[in-house]
């Protein structure tokens, strides 16, 4: 039986193929994470990369970003995270613990800006009403629209810095 995840895409298991360790060329140093290969796990490194650039360091003294785990959501009994489809990310975890209020005006004004330049493509968990999640970003679509996105970063400089890190990825970025 195929289990799916929040966004509608079949959970990945550990072996799968489709997961890939990407590295981030941060500001302070290199760190690694396992996401989906391609498109969608380029857009997440990529506003990984921004988020250490506009938002706050993310190398620290903790390994404290996250990517793939084959988990349900947090507090649910049967709805399993996007995490288990390595389609979202926690980014500097520790410092933005899930139900808090971390973040800054000033960074809040800076994220929801970068989740408008995503077309939708991917959603904030520090908008949640019920229970924020600062720390946590998803893509809520697939396919098409994350594509697009991708070949579109793929041409800046921060795209060009991620896959010069990960040159196996290119051609998955790249396509069409």
């Amino acid at each position: 039986m195929t289990l799916y995840a929040q966004n509608g895409r079949p959970v990945l298991d550990e072996d799968s193929p489709e997961l890939y360790t990407w590295t981030l060329p941060l500001r302070g140093g290199v760190e690694k994470i396992r996401l989906r290969r391609g498109a969608p796990g380029f857009v997440l490194c990529w506003l990984i990369l921004w988020w250490d650039e506009s938002m706050e360091s993310v190398v620290g003294r903790t390994l404290d970003e996250w990517g793939y785990a084959k988990r349900l959501i947090r507090g649910s009994a049967t709805v399993w995270s996007n995490h288990s489809t390595a389609e979202a990310v926690d980014i500097n975890a520790a410092a933005h613990p899930l139900g808090t209020r971390t973040l800054t005006k000033l960074q809040l004004r800076k994220l929801r800006w970068r989740m408008l330049t995503c077309g939708g493509v991917v959603r904030a968990g520090a908008f949640y009403a019920n229970r924020p999640d600062e720390m946590h970003l998803e893509l809520v679509k697939g396919g098409a629209p994350v594509d697009r996105l991708a070949r579109r970063w793929a041409k800046s400089k921060r795209g060009q810095r991620l896959l010069a890190a990960n040159t196996a990825q290119r051609a998955l970025v790249a396509r069409r």
